[in-house]
């Protein structure tokens, strides 16, 4: 691992689990166990991989990105917004490819339409990388308001969340992003998350109820409880991988065998991020002719070949070849 990575592991290693249960929430949410029990994993995986991401995302650029000349994270900007865009049409000429095949009788803006929804992380985070530049230019007086104005119309059950749940999402996403950039963490804090997690997960899902699987489609007051844990869960896989390694110092030989693994899927997250469509769309293609069906061994497998497809192009890909530039990133900067 380089120097850099190396000061901050836990921040590595919680990149690379977010990316696993990213995987993991999109391959086994069509299994056939206790519905109970796979509506508890899929809350877990809901409320902290994404979040996870969104939350590292934001302290990454703080720290390291804004560091830089504006021209280069403008570069950086349109990179995220070009991959969105390649994403989007490689994907959607697949599926229409296996439709095709299938007879499904989706039109191509439903195809579109269905492969842009499965991209929406792009956007949303290329929305709050705009919005951290504007904050910014702001002084603090303005940015105590820009906020304030995120968190009401984040968590609103009047003006949004009970009518348009969609936009009351992005706006918790882009709220996660920013608090983010102020992110910092010890031992007292990352103890704190994971009791507020602990306390938030019995009295809303464990006792009575509130909040279930379903409640990411719903509206209203329950929906608002559902995006609280999803801001307070981005917190959760940071605090307990930095309690992990912090306390298992005498245990170095154990971490370093995770270390290169870890290291290898946090590097590349985007392409794990895209494959692991690539191989829904293949699934969904088999289960409607009735040639696979869902079981725990199946959906290990689609995992695993979700990974190895992103770690096979990322060890034969030169960082200057057309299928990079394609990938990664669609536009170079040299600073």
């Amino acid at each position: 691992m380089d120097k850099t990575m190396g000061k901050e592991k836990y921040i590595t290693y919680s990149k690379a689990i977010a990316a696993i249960s990213v995987v993991l929430y999109h391959t086994w949410g069509s299994m056939s166990i206790n519905p109970e029990v796979l509506g508890k994993i899929l809350l877990f995986f809901y409320t902290t991989h994404v979040p996870t991401f969104m939350l590292i995302s934001g302290y990454l650029y703080s720290k390291y990105t804004v560091r830089h000349e504006l021209k280069y994270r403008i570069y950086k900007l349109l990179n995220l917004f070009l991959s969105f865009i390649a994403y989007i049409f490689i994907l959607s000429l697949f599926r229409i490819v296996l439709y095709s095949i299938g007879d499904s009788g989706k039109s191509l803006k439903e195809i579109f339409v269905l492969t842009a929804h499965n991209m929406w992380y792009f956007p949303v985070l290329c929305i709050s990388i705009v919005l951290l530049e504007i904050i910014r230019k702001l002084d603090k007086g303005r940015v105590v308001v820009f906020l304030s104005a995120i968190l009401i119309l984040s968590f609103t059950d009047i003006i949004l969340l009970y009518k348009l749940p969609s936009v009351g999402k992005i706006l918790v996403y882009i709220m996660i992003f920013l608090i983010g950039t102020l992110w910092s963490i010890d031992r007292n804090k990352a103890i704190s998350c994971i009791s507020i997690n602990m306390v938030m997960w019995l009295f809303f899902v464990f006792f009575f109820n509130i909040v279930d699987i379903s409640s990411e489609g719903s509206s209203g007051l329950e929906l608002c409880f559902m995006m609280l844990m999803t801001v307070c869960g981005a917190s959760l896989i940071p605090a307990i991988v930095f309690l992990v390694i912090n306390s298992s110092k005498s245990k170095e030989a154990n971490i370093n065998a995770l270390d290169r693994v870890l290291s290898v899927i946090c590097k590349n997250t985007q392409l794990i991020y895209f494959f692991q469509f690539f191989i829904i769309i293949i699934v969904e293609f088999l289960r409607d002719k009735e040639i696979v069906e869902c079981s725990v061994i199946n959906c290990l497998l689609y995992s695993l070949l979700c990974f190895s497809f992103a770690l096979i192009m990322s060890n034969n890909v030169s960082k200057k070849s057309w299928l990079s530039r394609i990938f990664l990133s669609p536009i170079t900067y040299h600073y």
